[in-house]
């Protein structure tokens, strides 16, 4: 799933729990909003600072690329990240 379908369905929650008309409305769209927090990806902060060094250091490189609306890693910066795991 697309990362704008799943906020949209986030904000959703959040809209629905506010006008909910009962306590059990809210617990059930409580429950539907922890789902969809869940399914949100965010990669540790760490990552981000490895990612901006390696493009720093490797200037032509990127660290990620996308393709069909996922984000991924490139190659170079998996390798990248099992050398600083090492030292």
């Amino acid at each position: 799933m697309s990362e704008d379908y799943i906020a949209r369905k986030i904000e959703n929650c959040k809209k629905l729990i506010e006008t909910a008309s009962s306590p059990e409305q809210k617990k059930i769209y409580q429950g539907y909003l922890e789902i969809w927090q869940k399914a949100v990806k965010v990669g540790p902060v760490g990552e981000n600072i490895h990612a901006a060094a390696f493009e720093r250091i490797h200037t032509p490189k990127k660290a990620y690329y996308i393709r069909d609306g996922n984000t991924n890693q490139t190659r170079a910066f998996k390798e990248y990240l099992k050398r600083q795991e090492v030292e």
